[in-house]
Order: C-alpha cells, then structure tokens, then sequence
C-alpha cells in the first residue's frame, strides 16, 4: 500500500530468489481486494503505479528483468499506463478466444483452468508475446 513497503517485498523476492538465474520477469502482482477491511481498498492510482515501478525498479537494479501483472479493471481504472510503459505487462482475461485489452501487453493469461501432468488441479496457461529474433 506504499512505495516504501513495494520497495521491501522486491527485497524479500530478491534475497528468496538469492542471485538465482531467471528465464522470465520477476512479477508485480498487486490485486484490489474488495473486502470492507481490506488494506488495498483506499489505494489510489498514483500509489498503486508508484509501487509497481518502485518494486520493478528495485528488481531491474539486481539485474533481473521485471513485468507488472492486471486485469482489464485494474488496466483500465486502477494503473497509470503511461507512467509503466518500459515494463513487461501481464494481462490476465479468461472470456474470450482473444485478448480484448486495448493497450499493448507482453503475455496473456488466458485461462486459470489449464490442467498440466503431474500437477494436480487447475493451472493458469499463459503465452509470452516475445519479439520476432533475426535467423
């Protein structure tokens, strides 16, 4: 709910990830709960936005590639896109045969239903759009 605490969870995951090579980004995952009690409630968008380039910051300085994580709502109402547009962003939207965001994203989540074997349960399936690389 502020920079300063955004700031420590980017340490917690950096001393977890211990110098730990990574094929992906290292996510922002900041979700709106809808609880009366919930501390994200009153989090406004400057704040929300300030903490996710505050915790992708900190990972980018160890070296690390970062992204930030949303759904339509949080895309449309709740992030400052212009203000995030370096980052990776992670699009999360089940309905549909194809993404329905209007701005441009880096994966899709599309379905959190997926089954994989060896994993029991449901999991989220996801593409990474990455960019075309010369042969």
């Amino acid at each position: 709910v502020s920079v300063e605490e955004a700031e420590e969870e980017a340490q917690f995951v950096l001393d977890t990830l211990a110098g730990r090579a990574m094929d992906l980004p290292v996510v922002f995952d900041w979700e709106q709960i809808t609880e009366d009690d919930a501390r994200t409630d009153a989090v406004d968008t400057d704040t929300v936005t300030a903490c996710a380039l505050a915790f992708c910051q900190r990972i980018q300085e160890c070296g690390y590639r970062s992204a930030f994580y949303f759904n339509a709502t949080l895309g449309y109402l709740q992030y400052d896109f212009a203000r995030l547009s370096q980052l990776d962003a992670w699009y999360a939207q089940y309905e549909g045969d194809w993404p329905t965001f209007t701005y441009a994203f880096d994966l899709w989540q599309y379905s959190n239903t997926g089954t994989v074997a060896g994993i029991a349960g449901n999991v989220d399936m996801d593409l990474y759009f990455l960019p075309e690389t010369e042969n």
